[in-house]
């Protein structure tokens, strides 16, 4: 009689629980027993509900799981990318790169050196690919371009419209920096997006004191040739 009992309870605690002895073990292969209970079977004896409950929390977790290690390697990348201008953004301090365009754009030796100092880069372009040494060029600044040279500036470096620096310097007939950019290996034969060198620049505009030096540069290629 206590046997019977005992059975009864073990029983009802695996209805609760979802799982009925008498419903059909599909994991083992064994077929409906007799007196099967009415609710629906599904894999191996669990009710749906209990199923569900079984298996579907293991599948939002690995879900989450994954979601997680995801979010976590998009932070690590973007972090990685833009992890100095997130901080300079938070922090209000200009970017090194922006402060020395701006430096070379308005000669401001000061913000120059400041940009230097935290390590601003030669090759650093503006939103229209125009490098520090493109500014310096147009402006005429010997000594900026010099320094911009010895860190590491490309002297063929094409900004916008496809000038380089030795371009830009003859447009505004900067004799002196046209002769730094010769001397530091700028090729007058390089052409713009519309197909002009630095030679047909002068020749163009005629600026007297640039004029002259790719003359004679160009002499010396002659002589070469």
């Amino acid at each position: 009689m206590g046997r019977d009992t005992d059975r009864r309870r073990h029983r009802s605690i695996r209805i609760l629980n979802g799982v009925d002895d008498r419903m059909p073990n599909r994991c083992a292969g064994r077929g409906a027993g007799v007196g099967q209970s009415a609710r629906p079977a599904t894999r191996c004896g669990l009710s749906p509900r209990a199923f569900t409950f079984r298996y579907g929390g293991s599948i939002v977790r690995t879900i989450l799981s994954w979601g997680v290690l995801v979010a976590m390697v998009i932070a690590l990348v973007v972090a990685a990318r833009y992890g100095s201008r997130i901080r300079r953004w938070a922090t209000g301090a200009p970017d090194a790169d922006d402060l020395l365009l701006e430096a070379a754009w308005h000669g401001d030796a000061k913000s120059f050196e400041q940009a230097v100092a935290v390590g601003a880069s030669a090759q650093c372009t503006d939103r229209f690919g125009n490098t520090p040494l493109i500014a310096a060029a147009l402006r005429g600044d010997t000594d900026m371009a010099d320094r911009l040279l010895a860190m590491g500036a490309d002297v063929n470096a094409q900004g916008a419209h496809g000038y380089t620096p030795l371009m830009w310097a003859v447009t505004t007939d900067r004799a002196a920096t046209v002769a730094l950019l010769i001397r530091r290996g700028a090729d007058p034969r390089l052409r713009s997006h519309s197909g002009q060198s630095a030679a047909d620049i002068a020749k163009s505009m005629d600026p007297p004191d640039a004029k002259a030096i790719l003359a004679e540069l160009d002499d010396d290629h002659r002589r070469c040739d």
